[in-house]
């Protein structure tokens, strides 16, 4: 559905609604381990930038680099990152709140892959905050589950205790919204406090967690189950084979 919109007369006539295009499929290729092919989608969102007339460009040239630097996160690259992070941060406005969230996502998740947990928690913290006064439902729940991660990583008892809570009700939401791409994440943090801090939620997670992730690769193309499949971020164990071979990938 998004890449026709990517090339050609589409591309063309509307560069800016083109990148941004690009840069959805890049995420979703991202959320289902696909970070390589993620990579190629951003930078084919940022080039398509280059002849752009209009004026405002900022917001999708911000999801291009944010984007990119998603990607090398998932690639083990952290210096580069660093350095599309930093550029972001001095060279493109962040005034877009889709911009600044992600933003603020990316930047929490260099900090974690950097081993800086409580730096970490501070962005988290101001992220989630800002999210919950934007007007995305779905923002706001990413956000408290980065922010249950960043809390639960914090090695205290009363962080553990937080994330707990900050999962529970993320999952919760992202339930009742019928969020399954972050049913099955936060799903799996809920299960890791299953021991430490038990509710009949947390006692489902696992369950709820296969069945959104069963439900997100059934739903995607065959080149993203192949993705699915052979990413070392995605957890395989909990689908069963024939949701890979009864859809052709």
């Amino acid at each position: 559905m998004l890449e026709p919109l990517t090339r050609g007369e589409a591309a063309h006539a509307n560069p800016v609604s083109a990148s941004l295009a690009a840069s959805t499929l890049a995420s979703h290729r991202r959320q289902i381990g696909g970070h390589a092919d993620g990579y190629h989608a951003d930078a084919s969102a940022l080039r398509l930038l280059a002849p752009a007339a209009e004026p405002d460009t900022d917001g999708a040239r911000a999801d291009a680099l944010v984007g990119l630097a998603a990607d090398a996160i998932g690639s083990g690259r952290l210096g580069r990152c660093d350095e599309l992070l930093r550029y972001v941060h001095d060279n493109v406005p962040l005034s877009a709140w889709r911009s600044r969230i992600r933003y603020g996502w990316v930047r929490t998740e260099w900090l974690l892959a950097c081993d800086r947990a409580g730096d970490a928690l501070v962005v988290a913290e101001e992220t989630h905050e800002y999210a919950c006064s934007a007007p995305s439902g779905r923002h706001a729940i990413k956000s408290a589950m980065q922010l249950a991660v960043c809390s639960s990583m914090q090695k205290t008892e009363g962080g553990l205790l937080r994330g707990a809570r900050l999962a529970e009700e993320a999952l919760r939401a992202s339930l009742d919204r019928g969020i399954v791409s972050l049913v099955w994440p936060i799903a799996l943090l809920l299960s890791g406090t299953a021991e430490s801090v038990p509710s009949p939620l947390a006692d489902r997670a696992i369950e709820l967690a296969r069945e959104a992730l069963t439900s997100v690769v059934s739903a995607t193309d065959a080149a993203g189950r192949r993705m699915v499949r052979r990413s070392p971020w995605m957890p395989n164990a909990l689908l069963q084979a024939g949701d890979f071979h009864s859809s052709g990938a």
